[in-house]
């Protein structure tokens, strides 16, 4: 085959070949059942999911072909099943559609789509109020790291893999945060950017409320106590009361001089939770497009948010090296 797979209509004959081998693969890997809505269907087909699949299937058809070998020959299965573990290595970090059938059965068009996503789609544009209302990217995190190290040692390497994962791993990250930080903690029913919104003179006057009450609680106590003590010294409850009334007053007037020091530290955590959440949903926003991307500006991006306390994944910066190692400047 080898010998002839120069001539036009043998070279015909393998991208026929390796045309019905991709597509009985992607067969192979929907989830869908067969009764399912026509609908949905055709979501699984064009979801991310399967289209992240069939890149990696055509780029080891593609040095197949270049090899001249059709999808039977040894080293074009060893080739094939490759690219299939190097994308499972990445997609298994989502999950996925429900496990149940019926579950399955019922999901509308846009409910596949959603589900087979491998980045974030905010609903009607608004990143916060999609992760309030339906949550963070329901990713694995260490298998997507898995899964992004595996790809980089593979011989599969392509500018539009790269743009897909570039984007998963920020999406997990921001909504990640965003997610956590508009969580209400069980307890006292407040999220992590309730308790950052807070004015400095408001919580004093709180902290020294809560201080006067357990104050006269105190001087009540010793007051009672030494009424119904007979014996005990006239002057023990008037001491304490002046004392304690002589400390509340100290403590007011140190804490209330303190208040432009607690706004410094209010205003650093406000910029750390709420500054960061607007920040990382410009970011977000600003790369919702199917123009290219340029790996400096999304670098220089990714730093600037780093700067001001962002978190990233270690494996975002060694997917960006590795691209422009291989020369490229846009994805």
């Amino acid at each position: 085959m080898e010998n002839d797979a120069s001539t036009p209509s043998v070279a015909r004959g393998l991208n026929q070949q390796w045309y019905e081998t991709v597509k009985v693969c992607l067969e192979n890997s929907e989830f869908l059942p067969e009764d399912a809505s026509e609908d949905a269907h055709r979501a699984e087909k064009r979801s991310q999911y399967m289209r992240l699949l069939k890149r990696f299937l055509e780029i080891a058809q593609q040095q197949s072909i270049e090899k001249e070998q059709g999808p039977s020959h040894p080293d074009a299965e060893d080739r094939t099943s490759n690219a299939i573990e190097i994308a499972n290595g990445i997609l298994h970090a989502y999950s996925g559609l429900p496990f149940e059938m019926d579950k399955k059965r019922g999901l509308d068009a846009t409910q596949v789509v959603r589900a087979l996503s491998l980045t974030y789609h905010a609903n009607s544009g608004s990143l916060i109020y999609s992760i309030k209302k339906d949550g963070r990217l329901p990713v694995d995190r260490d298998q997507l790291e898995y899964g992004v190290k595996q790809y980089l040692r593979s011989n599969f390497k392509d500018v539009e893999i790269d743009r897909v994962l570039l984007l998963a791993i920020t999406d997990m990250e921001i909504t990640a945060f965003v997610d956590e930080m508009f969580r209400t903690d069980i307890f006292d029913k407040r999220s992590k950017v309730d308790s950052v919104n807070i004015n400095p003179v408001t919580l004093w006057a709180k902290g020294r409320l809560i201080t006067l009450i357990a104050m006269v609680a105190s001087v009540s106590l010793v007051w009672w106590v030494c009424y119904a003590w007979i014996n005990a010294p006239q002057w023990i409850a008037p001491t304490f009361t002046v004392a304690t009334v002589f400390l509340y007053l100290v403590g007011t007037v140190a804490t209330f001089r303190r208040i432009p020091e607690a706004r410094v530290l209010i205003d650093k955590a406000q910029d750390g939770i709420v500054g960061n959440i607007e920040r990382m949903s410009a970011f977000y926003n600003e790369f919702r497009t199917s123009g290219p991307i340029s790996i400096t500006y999304f670098r220089n991006e990714l730093l600037s948010l780093k700067e001001k306390g962002v978190s990233w994944p270690t494996s975002i910066w060694a997917l960006l090296d590795d691209i422009e190692k291989r020369g490229n400047t846009f994805v």
